[in-house]
């Protein structure tokens, strides 16, 4: 056990492989403990965070998996792929129910707001995607930019939609009216990841010029910190359940924990230190037991316990 900060401390729970290429997405499961991942051996895989239950491969996608959505209502999973396809999976039957092409590249992050049942989508022909999420239909599709969209965040407490651009700004939508509201720079070159903070005040994101920065949804989005948070890109922004913590994922084959109260930084999760990841970490995920999940270039699967002490 390693103390972190007076509160905190962390211990490496597991660390997994199997998948031959790189994973790209991380996604929870309604079960306790489990979660999917996809990679660029095109698989999808179920995997327990304990290692009791030997990990189950769910899908092969025709292409690399980009991204992962679970819908925990319906028990729907759904899979963005390389190619511009996703798929929508029904767990219970194991079965796919549709299988939707309409992007023109690769689909980087689907997200769900289970207020407004919709689906949306990324891509990297630069245009957003809304679904049905019933029906699977298109409703909505725009271009936002030339470059990849990277990531998408929902509030469906305030009924917003970002969308981080690969031009560097980020566009937020109403998720009701599918309304434009405001569109504002937010980093040099990409915008990679954004995430609305649990206290509702907030957006979070990270870029390609490796800035954590933190925006005020009441007051227009006002830039109110900003953080030179890693060596190279920053990936992924995640949260814990109870909203004290978040996790930034790099390119700098690292992870980095924050509290959330002021975005203050705690600990950097490595190879050096933690025996962490050797190569990029793409995706990171935060389990409702409180473990965070990491994954990355070097094929593998991290599982962290940081606890409260």
């Amino acid at each position: 056990m390693t103390v972190i900060s007076e509160k905190y401390s962390i211990r490496k729970l597991n660390h997994f492989t199997g998948h031959q290429g790189a994973i790209y997405a991380l996604e929870a499961s309604g079960e306790k403990k489990f979660f999917f991942s996809g990679s660029s051996d095109n698989y999808v895989t179920r995997w327990d965070s304990a290692g009791l239950v030997n990990p189950e491969a769910i899908i092969r996608a025709q292409t690399t998996v980009y991204s992962l959505c679970f819908i925990g209502e319906k028990n729907l999973l759904v899979i963005g792929e390389s190619s511009g396809a996703f798929h929508v999976i029904d767990l219970d039957s194991k079965k796919e129910i549709h299988n939707i092409v309409f992007h023109k590249a690769g689909i980087y992050d689907v997200k769900f707001s289970q207020r407004y049942n919709r689906l949306f989508t990324a891509s990297g022909d630069g245009t957003m995607g809304v679904w049905d999420g019933d029906s699977f239909k298109l409703l909505l599709s725009k271009k936002l930019c030339e470059q990849k969209i990277r990531g998408i965040a929902i509030s469906d407490k305030h009924s917003l939609v970002a969308f981080a651009c690969g031009d560097g700004t980020i566009a937020v939508y109403n998720a009701d009216s599918l309304n434009e509201l405001i569109r504002f720079s937010s980093h040099d070159l990409s915008a990679n990841c954004v995430y609305f903070h649990p206290n509702g005040k907030q957006l979070l994101s990270g870029g390609r010029d490796a800035h954590l920065r933190v925006w005020n949804i009441e007051n227009n989005f006002e830039l109110v910190k900003e953080i030179p948070a890693h060596n190279y890109a920053i990936y992924k922004i995640v949260f814990n359940s109870s909203g004290k913590l978040f996790a930034t994922a790099s390119r700098d084959k690292t992870i980095k924990i924050w509290d959330a109260d002021d975005a203050s930084f705690l600990v950097r999760l490595d190879k050096e230190n933690f025996n962490g990841h050797l190569n990029s970490v793409n995706s990171a995920l935060w389990l409702d037991d409180g473990t965070l999940v990491s994954a990355g270039d070097d094929r593998s699967i991290v599982v962290w316990e940081i606890t409260e002490k």
